[in-house]
């Protein structure tokens, strides 16, 4: 699905004469990993001239440092705890398992991703954004959390197709503002989501939609309210990280109610 974006974004998003100049070896990564092309033809051209393994190196040995606190964590933090119903713990203990489920997954995704993406920065000798630029963890606000720290690779995408590619396609019929835009981000990343379970499991749920719907409503509600997406003051910080987090367990609580209701099925 994800290669599908990037095809329309090469048909739609940037123009012939500019792709076409492109190296093979970077339409090819562009294809498999590289979040974003470069912004201009001067940093096209400069990208033959430029040596980024070292970096590669750095992000292998950050990945590898990540994939060992990951193991570390496994060993001891018990698997029966972590495979255990949410209904079974009280509130408390929920968020605490819920935030080390969370802490695993993005140890998991960055570590594997980033020694991929290293290698790819050392063979071909070019520049692969991470998956997650920043700890996602500490986020102060939701566009925080979805703008700048949560899987960079998609996010890229579903913005190119949400704010250049399906405007362009549409725009003779209707024309969408930058919320509409933006909305449309949240809902396509939300049918990513359904579409992946559906295809893993056959079961389309429906809660991945509703997810991420919601969170484009609250990203609305925050641009509306002209809320700083990085509060200066740490009362302000310590607020939008709690807030933010709030949203993530309210979504776990949700998971709960569903397994207390197919339980007593």
């Amino acid at each position: 699905m994800l290669t599908v974006f990037k095809l329309l974004e090469l048909a739609f998003a940037y123009k012939w004469t500019y792709t076409r100049r492109m190296p093979l070896k970077l339409l090819a990564l562009y294809l498999l990993a590289l979040p974003r092309m470069p912004e201009s033809e001067a940093k096209l051209a400069g990208l033959s001239k430029q040596n980024v393994r070292r970096e590669g190196i750095l992000l292998i040995l950050r990945s590898i440092f990540q994939c060992i606190i990951y193991r570390i964590l496994l060993y001891l933090i018990p698997l029966e705890w972590l495979s255990l119903s949410s209904s079974s713990f009280f509130p408390i203990f929920r968020f605490v398992r819920y935030v080390l489920l969370s802490v695993l997954l993005y140890l998991s995704i960055d570590g594997t991703t980033g020694i991929g993406f290293g290698i790819y920065t050392i063979v071909f000798n070019l520049p692969i954004n991470r998956v997650y630029p920043v700890f996602p963890f500490t986020a102060t606000s939701l566009r925080d959390f979805w703008s700048y720290r949560w899987n960079n690779l998609v996010k890229t995408s579903l913005q190119i197709i949400s704010f250049v590619v399906v405007p362009k396609l549409i725009d003779p019929i209707v024309s969408m503002n930058k919320k509409a835009k933006g909305l449309f981000a949240f809902f396509l990343s939300g049918f990513l989501h359904e579409y992946t379970f559906w295809f893993v499991s056959s079961t389309w749920s429906g809660k991945n939609m509703i997810f991420f719907s919601l969170h484009g409503l609250l990203v609305l509600l925050e641009i509306t309210m002209k809320m700083p997406v990085k509060p200066n003051t740490f009362k302000g910080k310590l607020l939008g990280c709690q807030v933010h987090n709030f949203y993530k367990f309210a979504r776990n609580q949700g998971n709960t109610i569903n397994e207390v209701y197919n339980y007593g099925k």
